[in-house]
């Protein structure tokens, strides 16, 4: 956060977009409560979510102009991280297998903001994930070679539904799933074209 609030007065602009994260919501696995609009207890999330959502609330109360994407899972060129990272690397999993989650692609990240830009809004705040939530297990099927590590059965259930409807006024999003198949088979891995 400190590096946030650090960049609204090094880095003057007309406009700040802040890149955060649906983890600022209480209950993420409930789309009416995912809503932009949502009232949100900063003192209940947890320790990623808080810290994104003083982020925000430093960005809204110092810029004139700003724009606030609220991210699901991402995945794209260069990936790093995430559970589809760690299936990719065959690495142990951090999640159960029964977890869902929005995916989108960085790349249409960036085509929904300029699209967001160029409807001239302004001051807001946009969920901006693919349409719909994967449950990881049919990510799974796509690697039929892994193995779930014995150690890792008693992982906890997370789950994310996130309300798209705000953006999509604005913007077109993908479907979760597309996203998923189309990177699954542009890295060459897994067996994308499997099922549908």
């Amino acid at each position: 956060m400190a590096t946030v609030y650090r960049s609204l007065f090094d880095f003057p602009c007309d406009r700040y977009v802040f890149l955060s994260t649906v983890d600022v919501y209480n209950c993420p696995g409930d789309p009416e409560a995912t809503r932009e609009d949502t009232p949100i207890d900063s003192l209940a999330l947890g320790a990623y979510g808080f810290h994104k959502r003083q982020a925000e609330l430093s960005v809204m109360r110092t810029c004139p102009n700003y724009l606030v994407l609220r991210l699901g899972q991402m995945i794209g060129s260069g990936l790093k991280k995430g559970p589809l990272y760690d299936i990719i690397k065959k690495q142990p999993l951090w999640i159960d297998s029964q977890s869902r989650f929005p995916f989108i692609n960085t790349t249409n990240v960036g085509h929904a903001l300029f699209q967001l830009l160029d409807a001239g809004v302004d001051r807001e705040v946009f969920n901006v994930c693919g349409r719909g939530s994967v449950e990881f297990s049919r990510v799974q099927e796509l690697f039929p070679a892994f193995e779930q590590s014995s150690s890792q059965s008693d992982l906890a259930v997370q789950r994310y539904e996130i309300a798209t409807e705000k953006a999509e006024q604005y913007c077109q999003l993908p479907d979760s799933w597309d996203e998923i198949k189309t990177f699954v088979s542009e890295a060459g891995g897994g067996q994308a074209n499997r099922r549908s």
